[in-house]
């Protein structure tokens, strides 16, 4: 069989790590660790390589525990897909603002409603996030907008989530 170019070569299982293979729930535990660390003191790769060599007796290198890492973050990313917004839909959140307010630096919580579809925005400043800024927060941007959207979907505020999920929830949808 001719070929206008060699065919692609795949691995049927990944290579097996000789040196490092041992260490590599080390690496593991020490990069788990990191997830739930402020961002300073997180490893960083070099560190993640001295720990085994110094601690457990790696004598491996650095650029093998170096592509571990890099293959073990890379699968761990979060992947975002582009969402479809039909007409009449909206989303709510809060974000955090500091301002002037009599001279002095305070926080605000923003609430904001957005129409994807059609761009439209609205925001309104709020001393805190509770219940009461929340519904005031809906009241004011369907005066705004000139009514309800059909369905507005929320991105886990406190206000209203008791655990945190990966997905929207929707605060309600109007039959049409």
């Amino acid at each position: 069989m001719a070929y206008t170019e060699p065919p692609d070569y795949r691995l049927r299982q990944p290579r097996k790590k000789r040196k490092l293979g041992a260490y590599l729930p080390i690496i593991e535990q020490i990069l788990e660790a990191d997830r739930e660390a402020p961002q300073k003191p997180r490893h960083t790769v070099r560190r993640i390589f001295e720990r085994p060599r110094d601690e457990h007796g790696y004598s491996g290198g650095l650029t093998m525990v170096s592509l571990a890492v890099r293959d073990r973050r890379q699968s761990r990313k979060e992947v975002f897909l582009s969402l479809s917004h039909p007409p009449g839909e909206a989303q709510v959140d809060y974000g955090e603002a500091k301002v002037q307010l009599n001279g002095q630096e305070t926080s605000v919580a923003l609430f904001v409603m957005t129409l994807p579809y059609s761009g439209a925005i609205f925001v309104q400043a709020f001393p805190r996030e509770c219940t009461e800024t929340f519904l005031e927060g809906h009241r004011g941007a369907f005066e705004f907008l000139g009514g309800a959207p059909k369905r507005i979907d929320a991105d886990s505020l406190r206000t209203i989530v008791e655990h945190r999920s990966d997905q929207p929830i929707p605060l309600f949808a109007l039959d049409g």
